[in-house]
Protein backbone atom coordinates (compact mmCIF):
# COMPACT_ATOMS: atom_id res chain seq x y z
CA UNK A 1 0.00 0.00 0.00
CA UNK A 2 2.73 2.55 0.54
CA UNK A 3 4.55 1.44 -2.61
CA UNK A 4 1.64 2.39 -4.69
CA UNK A 5 0.71 5.47 -2.65
CA UNK A 6 4.67 6.50 -2.97
CA UNK A 7 3.97 5.85 -6.96
CA UNK A 8 0.90 8.02 -7.19
CA UNK A 9 2.58 10.62 -5.59
CA UNK A 10 5.79 10.64 -7.24
CA UNK A 11 4.01 10.07 -10.77
CA UNK A 12 1.75 13.36 -9.97
CA UNK A 13 5.59 14.85 -9.23
CA UNK A 14 7.06 13.57 -11.92
CA UNK A 15 3.96 15.35 -14.25
CA UNK A 16 3.79 18.47 -12.56
CA UNK A 17 7.86 18.71 -13.37
CA UNK A 18 7.17 17.93 -16.69
CA UNK A 19 3.96 19.64 -17.93
CA UNK A 20 3.76 21.77 -15.45
CA UNK A 21 0.58 22.41 -13.24
CA UNK A 22 -2.22 22.62 -15.27
CA UNK A 23 -2.29 19.08 -16.21
CA UNK A 24 -2.37 17.60 -12.79
CA UNK A 25 -5.64 20.05 -11.98
CA UNK A 26 -7.38 18.85 -14.96
CA UNK A 27 -6.48 14.85 -15.11
CA UNK A 28 -5.86 14.24 -11.21
CA UNK A 29 -9.04 15.66 -8.61
CA UNK A 30 -7.72 17.82 -5.87
CA UNK A 31 -9.12 14.64 -3.61
CA UNK A 32 -6.76 12.39 -5.00
CA UNK A 33 -3.66 13.85 -3.53
CA UNK A 34 -5.40 13.97 0.23
CA UNK A 35 -6.58 10.31 -0.13
CA UNK A 36 -3.19 9.12 -1.24
CA UNK A 37 -1.10 11.30 1.40
CA UNK A 38 -4.41 9.55 4.30
CA UNK A 39 -3.81 6.02 2.80
CA UNK A 40 0.54 6.49 3.36
CA UNK A 41 -0.12 7.91 6.71
CA UNK A 42 -2.32 4.78 7.97
CA UNK A 43 -0.17 2.20 6.35
CA UNK A 44 2.65 3.83 7.77
CA UNK A 45 1.49 3.81 10.89
CA UNK A 46 0.06 0.00 11.25
CA UNK A 47 3.10 -1.32 9.41
CA UNK A 48 6.73 0.15 9.50
CA UNK A 49 5.53 3.05 11.90
CA UNK A 50 5.69 0.48 15.16
CA UNK A 51 8.98 -0.86 14.07
CA UNK A 52 10.77 1.52 17.20
CA UNK A 53 7.57 0.06 19.57
CA UNK A 54 8.64 -3.12 19.00
CA UNK A 55 12.39 -3.08 18.69
CA UNK A 56 13.03 -0.64 21.51
CA UNK A 57 11.71 -3.57 24.28
CA UNK A 58 13.38 -6.52 22.67
CA UNK A 59 17.10 -4.68 22.31
CA UNK A 60 17.65 -2.88 25.89
CA UNK A 61 17.06 -3.58 29.62
CA UNK A 62 13.23 -3.06 30.70
CA UNK A 63 14.29 -0.22 33.19
CA UNK A 64 15.75 1.90 29.58
CA UNK A 65 12.67 0.83 27.80
CA UNK A 66 10.30 3.64 29.01
CA UNK A 67 12.74 6.29 28.16
CA UNK A 68 13.93 5.47 25.24
CA UNK A 69 10.34 5.01 23.72
CA UNK A 70 9.77 8.59 24.81
CA UNK A 71 12.81 9.78 23.25
CA UNK A 72 11.85 8.16 19.67
CA UNK A 73 8.76 9.97 20.00
CA UNK A 74 10.21 13.32 20.58
CA UNK A 75 12.73 13.29 18.02
CA UNK A 76 10.36 11.68 15.48
CA UNK A 77 7.80 14.65 15.99
CA UNK A 78 11.19 17.07 16.22
CA UNK A 79 12.45 16.04 12.90
CA UNK A 80 8.72 15.58 11.64
CA UNK A 81 8.17 19.59 12.68
CA UNK A 82 11.71 20.50 10.93
CA UNK A 83 11.07 18.90 7.98
CA UNK A 84 7.37 20.34 7.49
CA UNK A 85 9.24 24.09 8.35
CA UNK A 86 12.16 23.36 5.81
CA UNK A 87 10.57 21.55 3.28
CA UNK A 88 9.00 24.68 1.68
CA UNK A 89 12.20 26.62 1.81
CA UNK A 90 14.51 23.77 0.26
CA UNK A 91 11.71 23.15 -2.51
CA UNK A 92 11.76 27.19 -3.59
CA UNK A 93 15.27 27.20 -3.57
CA UNK A 94 16.65 24.29 -5.35
CA UNK A 95 13.14 22.93 -6.77
CA UNK A 96 12.05 19.00 -6.69
CA UNK A 97 16.08 18.08 -6.40
CA UNK A 98 15.19 18.23 -2.39
CA UNK A 99 14.12 14.95 -2.59
CA UNK A 100 17.37 14.05 -3.23
CA UNK A 101 18.02 14.92 0.18
CA UNK A 102 15.20 12.70 1.39
CA UNK A 103 16.58 9.54 -1.05
CA UNK A 104 19.62 9.85 0.51
CA UNK A 105 18.64 9.91 4.20
CA UNK A 106 16.31 7.02 3.07
CA UNK A 107 19.46 5.26 1.41
CA UNK A 108 21.77 5.65 4.10
CA UNK A 109 18.79 4.47 7.13
CA UNK A 110 18.59 1.66 4.45
CA UNK A 111 22.26 0.96 4.96
CA UNK A 112 22.70 1.18 8.55
CA UNK A 113 19.43 -1.12 9.31
CA UNK A 114 20.90 -4.02 6.93
CA UNK A 115 24.50 -3.35 8.42
CA UNK A 116 23.21 -2.85 12.37
CA UNK A 117 20.22 -4.42 12.64
CA UNK A 118 20.20 -8.23 14.23
CA UNK A 119 17.53 -10.13 12.44
CA UNK A 120 14.48 -11.23 14.83
CA UNK A 121 12.41 -13.41 12.96
CA UNK A 122 11.84 -16.50 15.61
CA UNK A 123 13.98 -15.63 18.15
CA UNK A 124 13.57 -14.84 21.65
CA UNK A 125 13.56 -11.46 23.00
CA UNK A 126 16.37 -13.02 25.03
CA UNK A 127 18.03 -14.21 22.15
CA UNK A 128 17.95 -10.92 20.31
CA UNK A 129 19.03 -9.06 23.79
CA UNK A 130 22.20 -10.91 23.28
CA UNK A 131 22.72 -10.89 19.89
CA UNK A 132 22.68 -7.15 19.53
CA UNK A 133 25.07 -7.03 23.05
CA UNK A 134 27.45 -9.38 21.10
CA UNK A 135 27.87 -11.65 23.56
CA UNK A 136 26.83 -15.91 23.12
CA UNK A 137 24.48 -16.88 26.24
Amino acid sequence: VMFFTLCVLGLCDFLFVIFGNPLLTEYFPNYLFVITIFTFQLAFGSGVGCVPFVFIPLAMDSKYSDLVQSLTCVTNGFFGVLVMMFFPILLDRIGVYVMLIFGGYTVFAALVIYFYMPEIKGKSSEEIYWDIRGKQK
